[in-house]
């Protein structure tokens, strides 16, 4: 047996070998108000292996079922797996692959300005994920102090490390179960492990050359991994590193020892019965062992640490998820995205990993314009407004009442690209600003009529 009992209680995660993947494949051209929407979806499974082309299967019925409801037309078929869904929609995106998302069309006499943002999957409550994560921490903490004491409270040592285990190693476990969950925010597991790591090392849990006996799976490896908990546990009870190991802390001489301390413990200790009791199982997203009894809402005995505290206390974004692709086609080069744009296929992409609760969800978000450059040169002799001054001038323009919306309109209507065009831009005030003082310029229409007039000025030679 190799550390059994740390790794119940350091609530490490077992990765299957074999894997069920869902895959989606989302394409979205615009069109005017509304985007047509394409959905191709499917599961690949796989045994493990790094070479191996994954089996394609449908999703399930069930799950085929509830995104049917959702498109307008029937699914079409592509292959014994692939299943096509296509509608047309306006506003607001169905939740076909788990989320929210809006396509959102602003229209002026200038041009459009254009935004997608959709939520695949995820939890968007983060304080809430952070504050079960934190409870489980605590349990965690409470639940190891219930176990040392009995073994440890004759020790004229006790008081020292359980006074440290209330307060240091509380906040402890808490910042290292949190750079873990950084590892999905972040991207990058290795920088979370290497983070956690030197924020241990600095604090004297273990030193560089105690690596090796982490990493060793051996019941040499196992030997050094307890004589690297006691030596600590023992400088926590103010012990000096040349000092013999007191026989209190025998329980922690062996794996062996060890595992039957925690066993005896979580068999016989009422403390330990009334600390199961008292978990609040929904903070804990605890659910049933496959093996447990049908019907069963409380965890007993036999549930592990990393049963009980895991799901909310351990969270690695692994590389065992699904999967979605999103294409937007976009003509012109967008104003923002995260995404990656490409301009010789006019459109942008995404490829993301869903991670459901409690991981942070993933985000697909555009903006981008399109100008109506017949209007403008019509009335300006040239395309005047695009990109971020169209974006600005859109958003300045939507948010104008229906009055100053009809004056601003009939002003447009009556300009013409000739040699006066400059002093009326520069004239125009609505009938609503209040009457200026003496030298002042303040007018509702000084936004447009600076992007404007920043267009049309000349050449600077």
């Amino acid at each position: 047996m190799r550390c059994g009992w740390i790794e119940g209680v350091a609530i490490s995660l077992a990765l299957a070998a074999g894997c069920e993947y869902d895959r989606y494949a989302v394409e979205m051209t615009p069109d005017g108000d509304s985007c047509r929407r394409v959905l191709t979806c499917w599961r690949e499974e796989t045994n493990g292996g790094k070479d191996e082309v994954p089996t394609l299967k449908p999703l399930p019925q069930e799950e085929l079922d509830r995104i049917a409801k959702l498109y307008p037309n029937e699914p079409q078929e592509s292959g014994p797996a692939k299943r096509i869904f296509t509608g047309c929609f306006k506003g607001a995106l169905p939740s076909d692959v788990g989320g929210a998302g809006t396509y959102t069309r602003l229209t002026t006499e200038l041009g459009d300005l254009f935004t997608y943002s959709e939520r695949f999957r995820g939890d968007d409550d983060q304080a809430r994920v952070l504050a079960d994560m934190s409870y489980a921490a605590d349990r965690l903490t409470d639940v190891l102090i219930l176990w040392f004491e009995p073994e440890l409270k004759e020790d004229p040592h006790w008081p020292k490390l359980r006074g440290f285990m209330e307060t240091d190693l509380r906040q402890d476990i808490k910042n290292g179960a949190l750079y873990l969950w950084m590892a999905g925010p972040a991207g990058n597991l290795e920088w979370s492990f290497a983070r956690a790591a030197q924020y241990f090392q600095e604090r004297g849990y273990f030193q560089p050359q105690d690596v090796p006996a982490w990493k060793a799976d051996s019941p040499a490896g196992g030997k050094l991994v307890m004589e690297i908990v006691r030596r600590f546990v023992a400088s926590r009870m103010g012990l000096t590193p040349e000092a013999p190991a007191p026989p209190s802390l025998g329980f922690l001489s062996s794996d062996e020892r060890a595992e039957a301390s925690w066993d005896r413990f979580r068999a016989e200790s009422p403390a330990y019965r009334d600390w199961l009791a008292a978990l609040d199982l929904k903070r804990l997203r605890w659910k049933p062992r496959e093996d447990a009894a049908r019907g069963k809402d409380k965890p007993d005995v036999k549930d592990s640490l990393g049963d009980l505290l895991g799901p909310s206390l351990v969270m690695l974004a692994g590389d065992d998820a699904d999967h979605v692709g999103v294409t937007l086609v976009c003509k012109v080069a967008p104003l923002y995205t995260n995404g990656t744009y490409d301009a010789a296929k006019g459109a942008i992409a995404w490829s993301e990993a869903l991670r459901k609760s409690p991981f942070l969800p993933v985000l697909c978000t555009a903006t981008w314009d399109a100008s109506d450059e017949s209007f403008q040169k019509a009335h300006f002799g040239r395309t005047v407004l695009a990109g971020e001054d169209l974006a600005a001038y859109v958003l300045w323009r939507k948010l104008l009442s229906e009055a100053d919306a009809k004056e601003w309109m009939a002003f447009l209507d009556a300009l013409k690209p000739d040699g006066g065009l400059v002093e009326k831009v520069k004239a125009f005030r609505f009938l609503s600003d209040p009457k200026p003082a003496p030298g002042a310029t303040g007018s509702l229409a000084n936004q447009p009529r600076d992007l404007i007039l920043k267009a049309l000025a000349p050449p600077a030679k």
